[in-house]
């Protein structure tokens, strides 16, 4: 599977507008929503912010990747965000 399988335009922001970790994570959730690949939202932004509390999915250089693995997911799917001015993510190397 590539990635141009997994990533629709209708998923993809690039000039995110947001101001906290909590909004980055609800605007990724709307955006995988849009790509049509989940049945329940409320389930999975749930799963996401539970996911979160395991551990910051910040990875570093300016890069997060909020996710869950749960039944709210119809199918596979990325969505993709650029916040320009970037976002405190807990992330691993403590930048935005």
């Amino acid at each position: 599977m590539k990635i141009v399988d997994l990533l629709r335009k209708e998923s993809i922001n690039l000039n995110g507008e947001v101001r906290s970790k909590k909004e980055t994570i609800d605007q990724m959730v709307d955006l995988m929503a849009a790509g049509g690949n989940i049945a329940d939202v409320d389930i999975y932004r749930e799963g996401v912010y539970k996911r979160e509390e395991e551990g910051t999915t910040g990875i570093g250089e300016g890069i997060a990747i909020p996710h869950a693995k749960t039944d709210a997911v119809k199918a596979p799917g990325l969505a993709a965000m650029v916040v320009k001015e970037g976002v405190d993510y807990d992330s691993l190397d403590g930048e935005p």
